[in-house]
């Protein structure tokens, strides 16, 4: 359980450990982790309520950040989604050329631009569908 709330601890998940004043655990090895003592039922719901309630400020004053945040995984979803758009549209044109060469005709440039072009399209749909996991 320990070795849990550290791991929550250290990619930034609030979390605190509930401990009895009277008793006698080690527990220097968990650094960073909150240790909220009491000594009654009383004071436990007292401490327990003023850490939810700190943490509620920090998530607070968090949110500013984490909308910037959205707002940038959108306009880079944006710039992404025309950039792919463009580049479909110059393998279309890419493509309309080579089919006006007759069969193994096409010339070796044209080949490899609709090569590349395939490439960079599978490149931002790979990128575009990794920022949808976000």
């Amino acid at each position: 359980m320990l070795h849990k709330l550290g791991q929550m601890h250290a990619i930034g998940i609030h979390c605190a450990i509930l401990k009895d004043r009277r008793a006698h655990q080690a527990t220097d090895h968990l650094q960073g982790l909150f240790f909220l003592e009491y000594a009654n039922p009383k004071s436990m719901a007292d401490q327990l309520s003023r850490w939810i309630e700190n943490q509620v400020t920090e998530a607070k004053m968090a949110a500013p950040k984490v909308t910037n945040a959205a707002e940038l995984i959108f306009n880079e979803r944006e710039g992404l989604q025309q950039e792919l758009t463009a580049h479909q549209r110059n393998l279309n044109k890419l493509k309309e050329q080579a089919a006006l060469y007759a069969a193994g005709e096409t010339p070796l440039h044209l080949l490899n631009q609709i090569e590349a072009e395939e490439e960079t399209i599978l490149d931002l749909q790979q990128k575009l569908a990794d920022l949808s996991k976000l």
